[in-house]
């Protein structure tokens, strides 16, 4: 019976398939930390990068900060997966820009293009984004939050974060 599955008998079968997905290791996601630290003395922002591996081997500078009574602990933000269409890394309270063409209800372009702020949030079970500023012909709600920003990672940039540009931040609420 050569070229019949051993498990149901079928020529064509996935049953070896399904065996390697369900059995084989996953790989694992990227789990990493931006730590965020404010120099006492000045203010001044200093972020650190930390994969969970280092975390739980208990290597890095990320340590000797802790330690220092120089800096202060800010934040910590988690990297939410997925990357920007400059293919860099999405952190929590990032600020995204967006740029998208205006359409009539029937989808026929208006000619206009829509700019946006946006910022990444964590809500109840998930990523998501908060409109925080109209930078050109945005039609929609300033503080509307919304889920799933994985939909639309790839049109969006990164330009700053809350804490090393609070200027993005000026007029929102």
């Amino acid at each position: 019976m050569s070229g019949y599955c051993k498990e149901c008998g079928n020529q064509q079968c996935i049953c070896d398939e399904i065996e390697k997905l369900i059995f084989e290791p996953m790989e694992s996601r990227d789990i990493k930390f931006r730590y965020v630290f404010k120099r006492k003395s000045d203010g001044h922002i200093y972020m650190i990068i930390v994969p969970i591996q280092i975390l739980e081997e208990g290597h890095g500078e990320i340590f000797s900060m802790f330690k220092n009574d120089s800096w202060k602990l800010v934040a910590r933000d988690q990297f939410v997966g997925l990357h920007e269409k400059n293919w860099k890394e999405i952190y929590e309270r990032d600020i995204l820009r967006s740029e998208s063409t205006l359409r009539h209800l029937d989808g026929r372009n208006t000619g206009k293009i829509s700019i946006v702020l946006r910022q990444v949030i964590w809500m109840d079970d998930g990523w998501g984004e908060k409109t925080i500023k109209n930078i050109q012909n945005y039609p929609g709600v300033i503080g509307f939050e919304s889920k799933g920003i994985k939909t639309f990672s790839e049109f969006w940039e990164v330009v700053g974060n809350v804490y090393e540009n609070p200027e993005l931040l000026e007029g929102t609420n």
